[in-house]
């Protein structure tokens, strides 16, 4: 039907306007307003199949809206079950979307889930008929007319529901809640989901057991409509899965407040309880390091950042394979949106979460583990890198030394001072990263000579000391002297407090259920040292526990 073909119905619909309104202005507006209805429809593209069909249910909605203005009583719309499916012919259903009432129409077709929702669209907005339904979607008819079938069974159950409810806005709605997430292998996949409410919250609902879509979309208060293609994004880049079954459910571990918070206070606990038991490993480890050829090229600020750096390799080591993270987390690297693989896990927050009391608690934390970042275009060397950890404990820069100008900047900077050279001649490195050297001096990474030459503030090592460091001080002997200590104590302690897994969930490392059964004790040992005069007593401060090695 064409807009000026309107006109030939301009005697039908006054026919029926004043026999339902009388003679008068009512019945004049009535044609009227269902006259420019219909044109708006038209010029947004829809299509009318059966004008007199569409006209007369769009006259009588537009009537029913007159009276509840008029008398302020509530409109029901009622869909039969006995209302057949048409075949080629619009049966007055697609004025719905045209009236006022047709609000709680859209609202349900909105929590249809895609397959069902598209074919209902086609069929009662565009005005398409069955037959190229079929052909758009390349399906059979009698498809056709199921899903249309079961879609308008949906909608009719969702409406009879909304009526049968007094609802007062607000009482059932979801209060969104903040999913913050962390992975392992590769940066990135974290940007899928910072800052978009509906994502995580997609994720926090689907955790503890798979849901199908409308389930989900119920559970959040948000239509189907909205909650569908982000699912699929999020099924797509491998934060979500879907069962046999079609289910959708989140694949990974998330981590309640509790998870935390009850571990934190027990942690403290126990380090307080075994500390002296402890301590010796790490008093060898300082005896050890006194010991290398490299121990009398550093001064004394250097000394403290280079034990600070090698106590938490060796406690964090320590703790992590006492959680079993040795060697079971490697095999579940198999995501692979980011390549070469990743694993994630995330932390949930109501919205009346204390996020000051977990910044406190995250003081005690490791913000994350041993970050190596390497740049292998630097002249006059094969190779540097930086062996870093974040914490809140003698490094209140951290992570803030990032946001001072490009990083990948700095590790060229760094060699530059090292050799002596000013880094303000090298076209390698930007501008705004010569102009935040006096922010690096004030982080504990750079400092001035007496003669105002900008030389490192952390140890520089060659690759073959710090892998004796590594390898041999820290992730040998001193871990194996603390877990002789208290290994087998620690291994109960964390074992005791494992986070519980849903039991759909295949794709979690088991040590990874123990990640905040022992997240705080690597730091609690080194506070508790501090505490007791032991450990960076003259420290500077800031002291970033970070190292510099190069190869040549």
């Amino acid at each position: 039907m064409k807009k000026e073909e309107l006109g030939g119905y301009l005697d039908f619909l006054c026919r029926k306007a004043r026999k339902i309104a009388g003679d008068g202005a009512d019945a004049e507006d009535l044609v009227s307003e269902t006259v420019l209805r219909a044109m708006r429809f038209l010029d947004r593209g829809g299509e009318i199949a059966n004008p007199a069909a569409w006209l007369s249910g769009t006259l009588s909605h537009v009537w029913n809206d007159h009276l509840r203005r008029k008398y302020r009583s509530p409109v029901f719309v009622e869909l039969t079950d006995d209302l057949p499916i048409p075949q080629e012919e619009d049966d007055g259903f697609s004025a719905l979307w045209e009236s006022d009432e047709g609000e709680a129409v859209r609202r349900e077709v909105n929590r249809l889930v895609s397959e069902y929702r598209r074919t209902v669209i086609l069929f009662y907005w565009r005005s398409l008929s069955v037959a190229e339904i079929a052909s758009r979607l390349g399906i059979p008819e009698g498809t056709v007319k199921s899903r249309l079938d079961s879609g308008r069974k949906k909608i009719r159950k969702g409406l009879e529901k909304n009526m049968e409810q007094t609802h007062r806005p607000g009482e059932d709605e979801k209060i969104p809640e903040t999913l913050l997430f962390s992975n392992a292998g590769v940066a990135g996949p974290s940007r899928m989901i910072d800052g978009d409410l509906l994502a995580q919250n997609i994720l926090i609902e689907a955790y503890r057991k798979p849901l199908a879509l409308p389930e989900l979309s119920k559970r959040l208060g948000v239509p189907t409509a909205y909650v569908e293609p982000v699912a699929r994004r999020l099924c797509d880049c491998e934060f979500m899965a879907r069962t046999p079954g079609g289910l959708w459910y989140t694949d990974f571990i998330i981590f309640s407040p509790g998870d935390s918070e009850g571990g934190f206070d027990a942690q403290l606990s126990w380090v307080k309880e075994h500390f002296g038991k402890i301590w010796p490993a790490l008093d060898w480890m300082k005896a050890e390091m006194e010991k290398t050829p490299w121990w009398d090229r550093l001064n004394g600020r250097q000394r403290h950042k280079a034990l600070y750096h090698a106590a938490l390799l060796s406690l964090q080591r320590f703790t992590l394979e006492c959680a079993g993270a040795s060697g079971d987390w490697e095999p579940y690297y198999k995501r692979k949106t980011w390549k070469p693989g990743w694993l994630g896990w995330g932390y949930r927050f109501p919205a009346e979460y204390d996020f000051e009391a977990k910044a406190e608690r995250d003081k005690w934390r490791i913000l994350g583990g041993l970050r190596t970042s390497a740049a292998e275009d630097i002249p006059g060397v094969r190779s540097v890198a930086l062996m870093e950890f974040d914490t809140a404990f003698f490094d209140r820069t951290a992570p803030y030394r990032y946001e001072l100008a490009p990083w990948h900047a700095f590790k060229r900077l760094l060699w530059r001072a090292y050799r002596g050279e000013d880094p303000s001649s090298d076209r390698g490195i930007p501008t705004s990263s010569v102009e935040a050297i006096p922010k690096y001096i004030e982080y504990g990474l750079l400092a001035r000579d007496p003669d105002g030459t900008v030389v490192p503030d952390i140890p520089v090592l060659k690759n073959t000391e710090y892998n004796d460091l590594y390898e041999r001080i820290c992730r040998g002997e001193t871990v194996s002297r603390i877990d002789r200590a208290v290994g087998e104590d620690f291994r109960a302690f964390v074992s005791a407090r494992a986070a519980i897994l849903p039991p759909h969930l295949k794709s979690v490392p088991e040590s990874l259920r123990l990640h905040e059964a022992s997240s705080f004790a690597a730091l609690a040992v080194l506070r508790e040292a501090h505490r007791r005069g032991l450990f960076l007593k003259d420290a500077p401060d800031p002291c970033p526990p970070v190292v510099f090695a190069w190869m040549e």
